[in-house]
């Protein structure tokens, strides 16, 4: 089996550092995506890519709002940014999100929680 590799975005010299790529504190290193929206209050725990690919994986976690409020919060957040929101929830990965967008033949993925405290937390994956 050769799978491509996969990459965690530590903006040095392409060793991996767990630490760095999982912060305790702050946001991972990486960039959001300029048309998806952060849920307020949380931070950027994970970001993953794969090399010479477009497709990117995001954990956020902490934000104050339910994942109810954070479906209401993406699904409006994302049509304002141009993505269109698929309402029938049907196909690969589809079953596992709460929200579902497509935008310039790309497809986004959110799948939404709230922890034992109450806290929201943001799954988002974005595929080509």
């Amino acid at each position: 089996n050769t799978s491509p590799a996969m990459s965690v975005s530590t903006h040095d010299d392409g060793s991996f550092n767990v630490d760095r790529a999982i912060p305790a504190e702050g946001d991972a290193p990486c960039e959001d995506l300029a048309t998806v929206p952060r849920a307020p209050g949380s931070r950027r725990v994970l970001a993953a890519y794969e090399e010479g690919r477009d497709e990117r994986y995001y954990r956020y976690d902490g934000s104050t709002m339910t994942e109810w409020e954070l479906e209401d919060f993406f699904t409006r957040e994302l049509a304002a940014n141009g993505w269109s929101i698929v309402a029938d929830l049907d196909g690969e990965g589809a079953a596992q999100a709460n929200v579902l967008a497509m935008r310039d033949g790309r497809q986004l993925y959110v799948m939404l929680d709230t922890d034992a405290h109450g806290l929201g937390s943001a799954t988002v994956m974005l595929t080509e």
